[in-house]
């Protein structure tokens, strides 16, 4: 995510937008492992240039940890000093919350109809 914008409309209307740069689903830019369904993504695969906006309202939350089970590559840093990065990273979701809906989430509907 590169930023959040939120419109708005009228006094009481706002629509929060996330400006993002998407991976490529395809052409390697997204996997999925056959034998554990393990989503990864190349982070560095970028597409979709042209579409960078998505509602806030249909995202969910995700985590990125580095694949290390990946080939490294070299890459120099700004001191020229050499990184070994993974070239893949791993997607677990979170779950989801409903905007302007406290403490809900899309988990089940048993949690709706709980009191906490």
């Amino acid at each position: 995510m590169e930023e959040i914008w939120e419109l708005d409309y009228a006094p009481n209307f706002t629509v929060p937008l996330f400006r993002y740069q998407w991976v490529k689903m395809t052409s390697g830019g997204v996997t999925i492992d056959k034998k554990y369904g393990i989503t990864t993504m190349d982070l560095n695969n970028i597409g979709y240039k042209d579409e960078p906006y998505i509602l806030a309202t249909d995202v969910t939350q995700e985590f990125y940890m580095k694949d290390i089970s990946t080939k490294s590559k070299r890459e120099k840093n700004n001191d020229n000093s050499i990184v070994n990065e993974p070239k893949r990273h791993i997607v677990l979701s979170g779950k989801r919350n409903i905007v302007k809906i406290e403490n809900k989430s899309d988990m089940s509907s048993e949690d709706y109809e709980r009191d906490d």
